[in-house]
């Protein structure tokens, strides 16, 4: 019923096997989060398959959201759209379904960062290696 996605950058092509699999599950959700520490600012077509399964009324089809947020070229035959248009129409979209908190603004929240050195051996034994080839 509800489903959190953390890393939800990673569905940045919205062709890939990874949304393709995801996809159906995403949209089944009654209740949706999508969590990401690297927002794709730069092209609005990497936060397309995002921004779809929040909200596919509100940004539409794959074609008019690039044509409305990508400023699309045709160039050697293809169209290209890594370019940005109506920034600030598609940002005001993403305030409706997007909660952007900066490190800064939460950092006091965080715990402190604990640090520490963890010993690695070097496995020689040959024996011992092919025993343990799993965890290797």
């Amino acid at each position: 019923k509800c489903v959190i996605a953390d890393e939800s950058h990673n569905l940045k092509t919205w062709n890939s096997q990874r949304c393709k699999i995801a996809m159906p599950i995403l949209t089944k959700a009654e209740r949706l989060v999508l969590l990401s520490g690297t927002p794709a600012l730069a092209r609005p077509v990497e936060l397309y398959s995002q921004v779809h399964v929040l909200a596919p009324k509100l940004f539409g089809n794959y074609t008019n959201y690039t044509k409305r947020y990508c400023d699309p070229k045709f160039k050697f035959g293809r169209r290209d759209v890594t370019g940005l248009s109506n920034p600030h129409e598609l940002h005001a979209n993403l305030r409706q379904i997007m909660i952007r908190r900066l490190k800064c603004d939460v950092l006091h929240e965080l715990p402190a960062k604990q640090r520490m050195v963890v010993p690695i051996v070097k496995i020689t034994d040959k024996a011992l290696i092919r025993d343990n080839q799993e965890l290797i």
